[in-house]
């Protein structure tokens, strides 16, 4: 039977159809299985089944109702025992961030970053692993980038927003051989980059290189605080659905966030486009 919320609980929302009393025992319970002095998780009151994550981060930013307004947990696999649930940080360094773990281990994490006693910061460390994509995501640089400022370009893909993951969260990795070499010789000096031939190499190494498959990133311009790079979706056989140009320090963080499902595709592109100016 599902517990009854009060002011101040942890909400946890499902888009897949799971046992939430199953669930919210799991939660309440903790990682090591002991029964708390008080029930801290409830089920939300409005059903998301089958909609995307992105509802839910955007229902709970504007709607929290009674439940705590940053911190909350998405059940968005049907097998959330193994493969985890999402825990959501809607203000880490303020911009909102997810974990995946386990049940148990957010019942715990959540309510002690609440209070204080853990810090967000230290689950990233802890849970790199299991939020990110199988790897990582691919970057496809210039030749001068990889010969003259490939570490820092990774440095500054990872640290994300405000520096707020430093080196805690590497989810960008250098593609071995940057671009094909048909786009180095026909890119002149102010030619847009070719993406396709970039999208049809990816969809060649992925899989092995332990890349994520549809969304990597695109370096064609050393001056990057300038310009910035590209993100780009992609399909199985190489197509290029999608690109735009993101600052740097935002382009890794858009994609995780699109990969887990916090943001659409469209979202991201248009994510901090209000703030920021992207020659």
């Amino acid at each position: 039977m599902a517990v009854a919320a009060k002011p101040g609980n942890f909400c946890v929302y499902a888009t897949v159809p799971v046992d939430m009393t199953v669930l919210i025992k799991t939660l309440n319970e903790g990682q090591f299985g002991n029964q708390p002095w008080e029930i801290q998780w409830a089920v939300a009151p409005q059903s998301f089944d089958d909609q995307a994550v992105s509802a839910i981060v955007n229902h709970h930013r504007t709607s929290p109702g009674i439940f705590n307004k940053t911190l909350f947990v998405i059940a968005d696999r049907v097998d959330w025992a193994t493969s985890y649930v999402l825990a959501v940080n809607l203000d880490y360094e303020g911009f909102m961030d997810a974990l995946r773990m386990k049940a148990g281990v957010a019942g715990d994490a959540i309510p002690s970053c609440d209070i204080l006693n853990t810090d967000w910061y230290e689950l990233i460390g802890r849970m790199t692993g299991h939020m990110y994509p199988k790897g990582a995501f691919a970057v496809y640089a210039s030749s001068a980038i990889v010969v003259k400022k490939q570490a820092d370009l990774l440095e500054n893909l990872n640290v994300g927003l405000e520096v707020r993951k430093q080196y805690s969260a590497a989810v960008c990795r250098i593609a071995r051989g940057g671009f094909p070499s048909s786009v180095e010789t026909e890119q002149g000096k102010d030619d847009e980059v070719d993406l396709q031939p970039i999208a049809k190499e990816h969809a060649r190494v992925a899989k092995d290189e332990n890349f994520d498959p549809a969304l990597f990133v695109v370096a064609d311009e050393l001056d990057w605080d300038d310009y910035g790079v590209i993100i780009v979706r992609a399909s199985e056989d190489g197509t290029v659905v999608d690109s735009c140009r993101k600052p740097v320090d935002a382009a890794s963080e858009i994609l995780t966030w699109v990969h887990q499902g916090l943001l659409t595709w469209d979202e991201g592109k248009a994510w901090d486009d209000d703030k920021r100016t992207i020659e």
